[in-house]
């Protein structure tokens, strides 16, 4: 879900798709509670926030791998001047990438592979054909 629009999601799934809020930092007990239900309430707690936890880490990890995978001067724009990436959801980064650049398929991946094979076996980084072209427009 982190990656698709929540319309595309509700139409795919038939439901929509909600991200818990925690609920604080120890479990509500209903009033006359035993031990087993206290344990069961406590169970429940700790795997509702691990899910909540572990959404917020992908989250981030996935926005890492997308701005570490992609070259600033596509998404710089984006950059808040306190916050930098911090805020950024992993696909509003990617919707932005793909509105304003291109589309990201297999095909263009197939396309950049070859060529990056080419600059990374280069035997001077330097001499590539954008470093040629920057020098020429310089």
């Amino acid at each position: 879900m982190m990656m698709m629009a929540d319309d595309l999601y509700l139409v795919e799934v038939g439901q929509a798709f909600v991200v818990l809020v925690s609920e604080g930092s120890y479990p509500n007990f209903p009033a006359g509670a035993d031990e087993d239900g206290k344990k069961r309430e406590t169970a429940a707690f700790i795997k509702h926030e691990k899910a909540i936890k572990t959404a917020d880490v992908m989250k981030e990890l996935l926005r890492n791998l997308i701005l570490e995978a992609v070259d600033p001067a596509y998404y710089a724009e984006l950059e808040h001047c306190i916050y930098q990436y911090n805020h950024m959801e992993p696909r509003n980064l990617l919707h932005h990438l793909v509105k304003h650049y291109t589309k990201i398929d297999n095909q263009m991946i197939k396309v950049i592979t070859p060529a990056s094979r080419k600059l990374l076996t280069s035997p001077n980084p330097s001499t590539s054909t954008s470093g040629s072209r920057n020098a020429a427009n310089a």
